[in-house]
């Protein structure tokens, strides 16, 4: 291994990463989006389990999914 390659793969390893971060917004603004953009196929409200549409799962089924966390919804 270069020489160089050797500085950029400990820089690399050095320096932190944000790669697990997770910005926080504000909840209300989130929902408001999601009655806006989602709630045509999902259910959005907490403690309503029937979506509009069969096929789409309610926000609360995906929120309660094991697993589940923010990097999985990015993904």
């Amino acid at each position: 291994m270069r020489i160089p390659n050797v500085i950029a793969v400990l820089a690399l390893i050095l320096v932190p990463s944000t790669a697990g971060a997770v910005e926080l917004g504000d909840p209300q603004q989130g929902h408001q989006y999601a009655r806006q953009n989602c709630a045509e196929c999902h259910a959005v409200d907490a403690g309503d389990p029937l979506s509009p549409n069969p096929a789409a799962p309610s926000f609360e089924y995906v929120a309660n999914t094991p697993g589940m966390n923010a990097r999985a919804l990015v993904v």
